[in-house]
């Protein structure tokens, strides 16, 4: 009996997902979980100081509320909001690399070398080179695509416009509401929104969309090299060649 090939497809995409910065994901979360602790850790210590205080002085037990009241919400909405947002930020850019690498395996796979513009809109045009260059059918993973884009509006609403979004909210205000851990609010007089990320498990749902759709497109890959892209795309770049 033949033996069984330990090797396999599965095993392969797990190697090149790791390989090309796959646990970047992984740490990233291990970020999120120290950071929870470390803020709960500081708000008990609040909390601590403020029944202290309270006990030392119980002739300003007023002013003492008002000013741990401050510092509370200081804590929650100023230093929880600038750490998940810059979280989700730079785990977005976690994403964008990696699929940058994924294109770059992908056309070594097929003797090619990765010509894209990734000034702007990088994974767009990885998606593009992926589906467009290389011919690799990735059908199958639509409805992570479709959750990605509206995840990378959201990093740019963070990035260019403090949370807020003023132009056609409709469809992207539709998603996020349907999701836990973050909150949309109407901006009263105006057709503007602002999200707000509630909790680190939102960020944690995201890198596992944005993993698991990079995994899958990895286990599509050959293995080792092709001489010939797939479908009738080498008679093209032959035929392009011929023409340069």
């Amino acid at each position: 009996m033949k033996p069984r090939n330990p090797y396999t497809p599965e095993n392969r995409a797990e190697t090149n997902y790791y390989r090309l910065g796959g646990s970047a994901f992984y740490m990233m979360k291990r970020y999120l979980r120290n950071m929870k602790e470390l803020l709960e850790t500081h708000k008990y210590r609040l909390e601590e100081n403020h029944r202290e205080e309270k006990r030392n002085f119980p002739q300003y037990p007023q002013l003492i509320d008002e000013v741990y009241e401050r510092q509370y919400k200081e804590l929650d909405q100023h230093f929880v909001r600038i750490l998940l947002n810059s979280s989700f930020i730079a785990s977005f850019s976690i994403f964008e690399v990696m699929f940058k690498e994924v294109c770059h395996l992908a056309a070594s796979k097929y003797s090619q070398k990765v010509d894209l513009d990734f000034s702007s809109g990088i994974i767009e045009h990885c998606k593009g080179y992926i589906v467009k260059d290389l011919r690799i059918d990735i059908s199958d993973l639509k409805h992570y695509w479709k959750d990605l884009i509206y995840y990378r509006d959201l990093r740019n609403c963070f990035v260019h416009h403090g949370g807020t979004i003023e132009k056609n909210p409709e469809k992207i205000v539709t998603f996020f509401r349907a999701l836990n851990y973050i909150k949309v609010k109407k901006i009263r007089k105006k057709n503007h929104y602002k999200l707000v990320l509630t909790d680190k498990q939102f960020i944690v749902e995201f890198l596992d969309t944005a993993s698991e759709f990079l995994a899958n497109i990895l286990l599509k890959l050959p293995k080792g090299k092709r001489k010939s892209l797939p479908h009738s795309l080498g008679a093209q770049a032959r035929a392009k060649s011929a023409g340069a």
